[in-house]
This record gives C-alpha cells, sequence and structure tokens, in this order.
C-alpha cells in the first residue's frame, strides 16, 4: 500500500495529522495531535465519527502523488476527519500552499 502522513489545518491555524491511504484515495477518519501518534498507529485502520456536531470546515493536505490539498471537515473534540469520497483536488499552485509553514520541502518528496 502507498501510505503517507498527511496534515490538516483548521480555521484557527491549528494543525492536525492523519494517514493518507493512496492506494484508496481516501484519508483515515481519525487525525492526531502529532506526527508522531500517526507513526504510532500507522496502518492500524482506526475508524473514528464525530459524535458531538463539532465538525468544522478544514483544508486537508496529502503529499501522495506530489501533494495535493482538498476541503474536507474535521472535529477536534472527537478527533474525526471526513471528506466527500468524490473529492476535487485542489493543485498545490491554487492555494497558498501553508503545508511549507510546516514541514520542509524535502520531508514532503
Amino acid at each position: 500500500m502507498s501510505n503517507v502522513t498527511g496534515a490538516i489545518k483548521f480555521k484557527d491555524g491549528t494543525i492536525r495529522f492523519y494517514e493518507y491511504y493512496g492506494t484508496s484515495d481516501v484519508c483515515s477518519t481519525k487525525h492526531y495531535s502529532t506526527q508522531k501518534e500517526v507513526a504510532d498507529n500507522w496502518r492500524s485502520y482506526p475508524s473514528n465519527r464525530c459524535s458531538c456536531e463539532g465538525l468544522e470546515p478544514v483544508s486537508i493536505y496529502s503529499s501522495y502523488g506530489g501533494g495535493f490539498y482538498l476541503d474536507g471537515f474535521a472535529c477536534k473534540n472527537c478527533e474525526a476527519l471526513a471528506h466527500d469520497p468524490d473529492f476535487d483536488m485542489i493543485e498545490r499552485e491554487d492555494t497558498e500552499d501553508w503545508i511549507l509553514q510546516i514541514w520542509p520541502w524535502e520531508e514532503l518528496v
């Protein structure tokens, strides 16, 4: 499988991390506060849903296939992540490319 660590950004600037499943082009439904937590749970395929109605819009980044963004929803309290399975990729050049502010380019390729 082609899994990578991805990142999500909340409107308030909070960054969280998740596992992206490249073979099936879906994001894990659980996000974590640190990259280490993602690594500690690598390929565990957790299933997580928001139970508190706290989903808010987020920007989702995946380094898979050269990198792209997509829009989605996440809940900080439930650590849940959701996106439309028929998502439209947003090319990096069409965004503010916020990922470069938290990850050096060398680590993304």
